[in-house]
């Protein structure tokens, strides 16, 4: 410590064991260090050992009595005696820049036996409570000023003239002190003779007549006021500003708050208590962010923007600062109760972020990576990953361990759990989800944009190489233009098809896929969308399904139609079958065995990323809004009304 410090520590009071072993271990790990130049900066006076063990003695209430006074070797004094105990140590690092050493080192107190025998301090107390007649023969006595000076080391002439005017200025019922403002201050009251407290005699008072007695005064410290950078939740900071991963600090350890100064008592205790207590909330959990979320109180409500508290993230967790999340019809079967959203239930799914913190486990992310997230997590241990099938994942880590606190909670005074829809609960300032459920996105990527690949692009882009195959040369007619339509209309043109048939009722709609790739539309409401999807061709078009079964049945698309269709959204029960829509639509929940349509996202997402910044992949023409977290009701109600292609919710803050 004393490499940092910027003055002299030649006698610590700290306990022994105090060696800097937390502020070593911390640098091992990179931690970005604070205030090194700082110490809890304390006077003492050394002492025989028989009187105190340790050898040396903290000078505290001492000097702020009235009727003494600190002087250097000139004679002259140099501070306010009565200030605090680190503003008076800190006037030990003044510089004689003429002889190249420490201006008021060595010092001294000064006071006479009346003061003595008045504020008995070390030595100077018997059973702990009667003082005795003169000071122990360690301390230096002089019968006067000058035999005093002398004795020591004292310029005798500056002694005496500086004890003149400090007895000038401090008798008398209105004592001063105009070189250093001794007893201006609520400090220096309080810690003065209790007698006067209040006034300014309870620290002012002329030093009396002999004999005198000085005590040399050493520079020494409580501990440094240095040490790790912290956050405001005690999260110990890298050198680059970001939060170590399990790492906290408190109290001493962390680099003080308090910076250069001291505010006055408890100015340790309370800080160590602040930070202790953060640290301690972040590991339970307990209001760890603060933030809000669009959410589902009741089932077919209406969502509810609320206040809500994200716990801290467990070791394989992150939480995400959302940017952007696409309203998607997996909201509306969410809301319908169609798919399971136990409310309350913070909806959303298609989302796109920046990094905020990191579990202790996750090692290929950091504060600031851009990430979209996806709806198929995999563990990376069963039998299904580590044979390449992630998609098929056996033990998807969607939730926390039993017994674990919820990742999220109501804010306010309700503190109930919030569930999260389809394991993020996107319409969200923040998401916190296992790190499966993300993939890292080059920085240039717009987040409005990369949201829709969470989603729309895997499911329908992945439709077509993935499950479809689709070859150069075929003819591909996608049902429904929506935002899984549009990108497998895209998907379609990106892998060489000669035609592809857009069919849909809303001519604004068609002409987006016109934008996106589409050769050919086809209003589903004007005669048999089959049969204009095939007028010259002897093999019928491979047909892709994008939009919602009620749609097709609006349409007026026949089962024929549905026979062929190949779903864009391929989740297993979606097969085609003659259930009533409602039946089949239930069946397209994304549940844990998403097909292979938008998998495997860790490979298939950066590639999407690449097409899209190649102007490749449209997707900037695919949204046809953007509105505010508190506008997530309309968007749903465009989406009802099938008013364009995607709305996306943006977290401008």
């Amino acid at each position: 410590m004393r490499a940092f410090t910027r003055g002299p520590m030649t006698h610590p009071v700290s306990i022994p064991t105090n060696t800097g072993d937390g502020l070593r271990m911390a640098m091992r790990v990179g931690a970005m260090l604070g205030n090194m130049r700082e110490a809890w900066w304390m006077p003492v006076i050394e002492v025989p050992a028989d009187v105190i063990a340790m050898g040396r003695q903290l000078l505290t209430y001492e000097r702020t009595m009235p009727g003494g006074l600190m002087v250097n070797r000139y004679g002259k004094r140099f501070t306010n005696e009565a200030s605090n105990y680190n503003a008076f140590g800190a006037a030990f690092h003044e510089q004689d820049v003429s002889r190249f050493e420490y201006a008021n080192l060595p010092c001294w107190l000064i006071f006479n036996r009346d003061f003595y025998q008045r504020y008995p301090f070390v030595g100077g107390l018997t059973d702990g409570f009667a003082a005795v007649t003169d000071p122990p023969q360690w301390i230096a006595r002089g019968d006067t000023l000058e035999a005093l000076a002398h004795r020591v080391g004292i310029d005798a002439g500056g002694l005496t003239a500086t004890v003149a005017r400090f007895n000038a200025n401090s008798a008398g019922d209105t004592p001063h002190d105009p070189d250093f403002r001794r007893g201006e201050s609520a400090n220096d009251l309080w810690w003065g003779d209790p007698a006067w407290r209040g006034d300014r005699r309870a620290t002012l008072a002329p030093l009396g007549t002999g004999p005198y007695y000085a005590v040399e005064v050493k520079s020494g410290a409580l501990g440094t006021k240095g040490g790790p950078q912290t956050d405001r939740d005690a999260r110990v900071l890298d050198v680059d500003g970001a939060a170590i991963p399990g790492l906290y600090a408190a109290g001493n350890v962390m680099a003080s708050v308090m910076g250069m100064t001291y505010g006055g008592a408890g100015g340790i205790l309370a800080p160590a208590m602040v930070f202790g207590y953060r640290a301690a909330s972040m590991r339970r959990g307990e209001h760890a962010m603060q933030g809000e979320a669009a959410v589902l109180m009741e089932a077919g409500g209406t969502l509810v923007h609320r206040a809500v508290a994200y716990d801290a993230p467990m070791p394989r967790e992150v939480l995400i600062r959302v940017a952007a999340c696409g309203v998607c019809h997996s909201d509306l079967l969410g809301i319908e109760g169609t798919i399971p959203a136990p409310v309350p239930c913070a909806l959303g799914h298609e989302a796109a972020g920046v990094v905020e913190a990191v579990g202790s486990d996750v090692i290929d992310l950091a504060p600031g990576d851009h990430v979209v997230t996806c709806l198929s997590g995999f563990c990376g241990q069963c039998a299904e990953c580590l044979s390449g099938h992630p998609n098929r994942c056996e033990r998807p880590p969607a939730n926390r361990p039993e017994g674990a606190p919820p990742r999220i909670r109501l804010g306010d005074d309700d503190g109930r759990a919030v569930g999260q829809f389809l394991w993020l609960g996107a319409f969200a300032s923040h998401v916190l989800v296992d790190r499966a459920y993300m993939v890292r996105v080059r920085p240039e990527m717009p987040l409005a944009a990369a949201a829709l690949i969470g989603c729309a692009v895997t499911t329908g882009v992945g439709a077509v190489f993935r499950t479809a195959r689709v070859e150069p040369g075929s003819t591909v007619a996608v049902i429904g233009c929506g935002g899984v339509g549009l990108a497998a209309i895209n998907g379609a043109a990106l892998a060489g098809a000669s035609r592809v048939i857009a069919i849909d009722i809303s001519t604004t709609k068609l002409n987006l896929a016109r934008t996106v790739g589409a050769t050919d539309v086809v209003r589903a409401d004007e005669g048999d969308p089959v049969e204009q999807a095939r007028p010259d061709a002897r093999r019928g078009p491979l047909f892709l399904r994008g939009g919602r079964p009620q749609s097709h049945l609006r349409a007026g698309l026949p089962h024929a139609a549905r026979r062929r269709a190949r779903d864009a959204d391929r989740h297993p029960a979606a097969r085609r079958d003659d259930r009533n829509p409602e039946q089949r639509t239930a069946q397209r929940t994304p549940d844990r065995r998403l097909a292979d349509g938008i998998e495997p996202v860790q490979t298939d997402v950066p590639r999407y990323v690449e097409l899209y910044l190649q102007g490749r992949l449209h997707l900037d023409c695919m949204v046809s809004r953007m509105l505010p977290l508190a506008r997530v009701n309309d968007a749903l109600d465009f989406l009802r009304a099938g008013d364009g292609a995607r709305s996306v919710i943006t977290m401008d803050r």
